[in-house]
């Protein structure tokens, strides 16, 4: 099963062999798209933490430490990362803002499907 949000905006990433972790991408997708709150891993990523990220971060994570900072800078939803307060205002699903922006990225999910249909 796929996820939700579109990390194929990683593949600048890949032709250096960085790719972030299947468990990883879950994880954000569940975050982002969802409201629930991550992994202390990603958390701290989302918090720009990079301090305890490293600290906690897994293997794969640890390996893939820059690919997954970059994607984040690059490519979270506006308010979803930066620090814990705004860590918990999405959660939280403060003003709307996670659920609107949860409504567009199942909308483009579901397009995505259907172009790969044969």
């Amino acid at each position: 099963m796929g996820t939700v949000i579109d990390f194929e905006k990683e593949r600048d990433l890949r032709y250096m062999g960085m790719e972030i972790p299947e468990h990883t991408k879950d994880s954000l997708d569940r975050y982002f798209v969802n409201g629930l709150r991550p992994g202390g891993f990603c958390e701290a990523m989302l918090a720009q933490d990079y301090d305890r990220a490293l600290t906690i971060a897994d293997t794969a994570n640890r390996q893939m430490f820059w690919a997954i900072a970059t994607w984040i800078r690059d490519n979270a939803p506006l308010g979803s990362a930066g620090n814990y307060s705004i860590i918990d205002d999405w959660v939280k699903d403060k003003n709307s803002v996670r659920s609107t922006f949860a409504r567009r990225a199942e909308k483009d999910y579901t397009w995505r499907s259907l172009k790969n249909v044969d």
